[in-house]
């Protein structure tokens, strides 16, 4: 047994009552679907969560009840154990508040917070149930609340990521797969690791995912000679989140009617496709715009370096559960 200790990182969830917390939450960590979630309750007070995301990496989710009590509570009695130690801050906003001040108060409170106590933690703000608002209007409102929230943030020397999100779409998926991606040990090893099988397998693109969320946490991506190429961030964050979007719903379909995914290969006339479990932790996919490639050649490049990603996945792996 290794006597290193298995890495843990706390991330809070914060905002006021009502702004989509606990949803989101159980979307992207338990299996539910959006028509699900009017079955959730109220947050009271703080809900903790342990998720084992890969073999070394333990979240410790906070999800902090929003209404004005618990609020005061947290800021006036509980500031330095609540902060302290974060390595993530995400603030979520109804963008449709009644009470948008109260949500600015809430936000500037946390952001004065997290400056005295965990002055490095990442800090990221959803701008929530985007899908309340016309089509026609949500680019500018978003804007107008995106320049808000950075002046707020830049008069306590911070930087934030802003995202616009829903429940009802992908855009969930794209925000909390970004943050996932900060929490992840040894990123850049893993980036190492893909950009080899890419090179080996002739794939065009290796992504790595979250088995239990689906979420993105690696993507690499080869020119026909197998030279690694850069595409447009935003490009490449919309196809994420509709990748994970739509292996999540395929994975709740596969778990209802009781059968276990293990793999899927799709050979179409313009590209192939191979998806596969990975790893304890992880699920692996390899495309191709060859649709000739030979798909047994895959199957032996995935079970080659797969030792490889075990080895990283569960470095430092302690037998204790959580």
């Amino acid at each position: 047994m290794s006597s290193k200790k298995v890495e843990r990182k706390k991330v809070l969830l914060m905002g006021k009552s009502g702004a989509g917390k606990t949803s989101m939450r159980s979307i992207i960590f338990a299996s539910y679907v959006a028509d699900d979630v009017y079955r959730l309750g109220m947050t009271m007070d703080i809900e903790h969560a342990h998720v084992r995301m890969l073999g070394n990496l333990v979240v410790n989710l906070w999800d902090c009840g929003g209404q004005d009590s618990f609020m005061d509570s947290y800021f006036m009695f509980q500031k330095e154990q609540i902060f302290k130690g974060c390595e993530v801050l995400i603030y979520v906003i109804d963008v449709k508040s009644e009470r948008p001040e109260a949500d600015l108060q809430g936000y500037r409170d946390c952001l004065a917070a997290i400056a005295d106590y965990s002055a490095n933690a990442k800090i990221f703000v959803l701008v929530h149930k985007m899908d309340l608002l016309l089509e026609s209007e949500k680019n500018a409102i978003f804007e107008v609340k995106k320049k808000e929230l950075e002046e707020i943030a830049h008069t306590n020397r911070l930087n934030v990521d802003i995202a616009k999100t829903s429940i009802w779409d992908k855009t969930l998926y794209s925000a909390w797969s970004k943050i996932v991606t900060q929490l992840i040990p040894k990123k850049e090893k893993f980036q190492t690791e893909l950009q080899n099988l890419a090179e080996q397998s002739g794939a065009n693109e290796v992504l790595l995912f979250e088995k239990a969320t689906m979420l993105n946490i690696c993507y690499i991506k080869n020119d026909a000679n197998g030279h690694k190429t850069e595409d447009d961030e935003d490009l490449i964050a919309e196809r994420m989140e509709g990748l994970s979007h739509y292996l999540k719903n395929f994975k709740l379909i596969c778990w209802r009617k009781a059968t276990n995914f293990e793999s899927l290969e799709i050979r179409t006339s313009t590209f192939s496709a191979i998806m596969q479990i990975f790893t304890d932790y992880t699920c692996i996919m390899l495309v191709s715009f060859n649709p000739d490639i030979p798909m047994w050649n895959w199957r032996k490049a995935i079970d080659r370096i797969r030792p490889k990603f075990q080895k990283l996945d569960q470095k430092n792996r302690r037998a204790q559960q959580y």
